[in-house]
């Protein structure tokens, strides 16, 4: 009888050993994996949300600023006779060594006019007015690059890309 007890102990604890690995080894690695999918699920949702919000902003600054840039690129403006009336307001004209128009796309319906001037021995507080007449104007004129060297015998030399924004030529 006392076998029989012992063999019966033995099976059950074995049975309860094999019930636990199986939990320990199979269930709960499942769980656990089910968890961090549930997880990952919850922040990629998330992240779409946000994608889809900036996207909105995105499209909506879009169309501001092509309403904003047609708006701005009136019929009888011109970049370059813009930055030639500012040059000779300003002093600066003496100091242009050259100046290239070029025009380029912006967005549908809405091109981008640019003139690259190369300026020499312009003093700094001449080009700071320069500059600042530029930026004030009310058509949306920028400087969209800048490189200023230091001279050796007075002011500065440099490079400037100013921008604005142009109807597109029909035709093209």
């Amino acid at each position: 009888m006392k076998q029989l007890h012992r063999t019966t102990l033995l099976y059950g604890l074995a049975g309860v050993v094999l019930i636990l690995g199986f939990f320990e080894w199979v269930v709960a690695p499942i769980h656990s994996y089910q968890d961090d999918l549930v997880s990952r699920i919850a922040h990629s949702e998330k992240q779409l949300k946000e994608i889809l919000s900036l996207e909105q902003t995105y499209t909506h600054n879009k169309g501001l600023l092509s309403k904003e840039a047609t708006e701005a690129a009136s019929e009888n403006f011109t970049l370059f006779s813009f930055l030639e009336q500012a040059a000779d307001r300003t002093g600066v004209r003496q100091h242009i060594e050259s100046m290239r128009q070029s025009r380029g796309a912006l967005s549908e319906g809405v091109d981008e006019e640019s003139v690259d001037i190369r300026l020499s021995k312009v003093p700094l507080n001449t080009l700071v007015t320069f500059l600042y007449r530029v930026e004030k104007s009310s058509n949306g004129v920028y400087v969209k690059t800048m490189t200023l060297r230091p001279n050796s015998t007075e002011g500065m030399d440099g490079d400037l890309t100013i921008s604005a924004p142009a109807k597109q030529v029909t035709g093209r």
